[in-house]
């Protein structure tokens, strides 16, 4: 976004676009935002590799293999292990981590948004 002024064009920056959602919103509108901005995130998330339970479910069946030699000796495991490497184990476990942060987010800010909503009704 830019902003055209006295000064000339420049370029917003993120707290001058929070300050502009605060003042025309609100508490809660802007609490709203961020509640649909981590809806958006989650489900951007989970999309593109599945849920956060799915992703455990890999990780509990995970057989890390450090070279192709392993692959090989592994190759008779059962059915219900699967074979990865290090980095595709470490993908995970970070697309997980980033899934149950947002997840969080998501119900503190949910959580602040009902407070505030409550505040408002209670204020004459």
């Amino acid at each position: 976004m830019k902003l055209v002024g006295p000064e000339g064009e420049r370029q917003l920056s993120d707290t001058d676009v929070q300050s502009a959602i605060w003042e025309v919103c609100g508490d809660s509108g802007a609490l709203q935002v961020l509640v649909d901005l981590l809806h958006v995130k989650l489900m951007d998330l989970e999309e593109h590799s599945g849920t956060e339970e799915s992703d455990s479910e890999l990780l509990k069946k995970a057989l890390i293999i450090d070279s192709q030699e392993d692959s090989k000796q592994m190759a008779n495991e059962s059915a219900e292990t699967k074979l990865m490497t290090r980095n595709k184990w470490s993908a995970i476990v970070y697309r997980r981590g980033q899934k149950q942060l947002t997840r969080l987010f998501l119900k503190e800010a949910e959580h602040a948004l009902q407070l505030s909503m409550n505040e408002e009704i209670s204020v004459p």
